[in-house]
This record gives structure tokens, sequence and C-alpha cells, in this order.
């Protein structure tokens, strides 16, 4: 189902135990000056990590992961990318697109995370989306939504005014309202809405703190949703030069 792109620098795999994982690699992503991407084994069996370093060895970026081959799924233990003014360079876009291409390579059905609040934003950017399991992160996320200032940004009016509804029907119903599949999906879907619409403005760092998230939940990326937006992410493969493509099924 899915191709890697044919070229004569094409991306190579490795198998590391009973997964393929990307080769180290280099990529021009810092004014023209190249980085090195590498993944390596982590403390526990199927746990990985990948590193980003410049050409002097220092440590740019990093992202802890592990398979789960009952599940099919890719968990998310831990992204950063180190200092300050190494951020809003893509190194995190490359993290994540490596999650894909392993996610792919593997035939996995999903990648996991925890976000941080303050990186909601960025994760919905990358087509992640929340998952919501509890009643204590619903109304968190949504009442955080429900104080949004709308007038200044009114694409986020129709969010605002579901997040309330919402919120209105956990009192009506002392919390119940939330705890049916049904509902935890309506909970996911109302913030799902809300972070694209607030992806669609370029914001400042202040308006990022503005309609961002002080609290985290999960999140999730499903190969569903990876194939569904291929284009979208074969222009971020593209622009950060990683020689990899996903086509449509042949």
């Amino acid at each position: 189902m899915i191709h890697k792109i044919i070229s004569f620098k094409q991306l190579q795999f490795k198998k590391q135990d009973n997964f393929k994982i990307a080769q180290d690699y280099k990529l021009p992503v810092q004014n023209d000056s190249d980085v090195f991407v590498r993944i390596e084994p982590d403390y526990e069996k199927n746990h990985y990590e990948t590193v980003i370093d410049n050409r002097n060895y220092h440590n740019l970026a990093r992202n802890q992961f592990a398979f789960d081959e009952k599940t099919k799924t890719i968990k998310n233990g831990g992204m950063d990318v180190w200092s300050k003014n190494q951020r809003g360079k893509g190194l995190g876009v490359v993290l994540h697109l490596n999650n894909i291409m392993e996610l792919l390579e593997n035939d996995l059905d999903k990648i996991e995370l925890y976000s941080m609040g303050k990186a909601v934003l960025f994760h919905g950017k990358c087509k992640f989306e929340p998952v919501f399991t509890n009643k204590d992160d619903i109304e968190n996320a949504l009442y955080v939504i429900s104080l949004k200032d709308y007038e200044k940004f009114p694409q986020i009016k129709e969010s605002v005014e579901k997040a309330t509804e919402y919120l209105n029907e956990i009192v009506y119903t002392g919390g119940f309202y939330c705890l049916s599949p049904k509902n935890l999906k309506k909970a996911s879907d109302i913030v799902t809405e809300y972070i694209e619409k607030v992806n669609t403005k370029k914001l400042s760092q202040e308006e990022r703190e503005e309609y961002g998230f002080p609290s985290g939940f999960d999140m999730v990326l499903t190969r569903e949703k990876i194939l569904e937006n291929k284009d979208f992410f074969n222009t971020l493969f593209k622009k950060y030069k990683v020689d990899y493509q996903i086509k449509d099924p042949q």
C-alpha cells in the first residue's frame, strides 16, 4: 500500500529487532547547514530514540518512542528541541515525520503521545488529535476554550460556543454527560475543531500562549489520518528534504 519515492538518494531502512527503522541520514534544514538524524535502540526492548545532531555532534533534538506490537502502536514517550534558538526550524516536524515513516514501514495503526499544554497547537499542526478518556481532561480543555476571545478571532466563535454548551451539559448531568463513548468523541471533536481553526492563523509567540492550553492531554495520529492527509505530509517530506513519499494504494 505504501511506496517510498524512487531516486538515486532514496532513504534507506534497516532491520532492528523486529522493526524497520531509517538508516542515519542528513538534512540541510538549518540555514543550509546540515544536521544529522539517527535512530538508536534505547534502554528497553522495542524502545528507540531519534536524535538530531549538528556537524559538531551537538545534540539539537530528540524523541523517545516505543513499538507496541500487540496494539500496532508507536508510543511517543518524550520529544524535545533543546534550546530555544533551535525551535521553529522544523526539527520537531522532522521527528514526527520519522515516526510516520516508521508507522508506514512497519504496517502499524497509530502514533500516541501525551502533549504538554504548550505543545498542543504544534502537534495539532502535524494532524494529531486529542483523545479524552476522563472527565477532568475534558473539563480542563473545554473550559480553556470557552474563555477564548472570539471577538478578536471570529473563526473560533463556533468552537467556543460548542465548548460552553458541552460544559453546561456536564454540570446539568452531574458529570455523567461526558462518560459515554459518543460524548467522549464529541469532546475530542470540539477540541480538534478549535485547534484546526487556531492553526489557520499565523500566531505570534504571545498569541500562541493566548490561544494555547495551560495543561496537556493525550493525542493520537492514526494511519487513516496520515493517508487522508498524504499530500500534506508529502509536502513536509519535500520541504525538509526527507527522501520519502506516501503514494496512493495500487
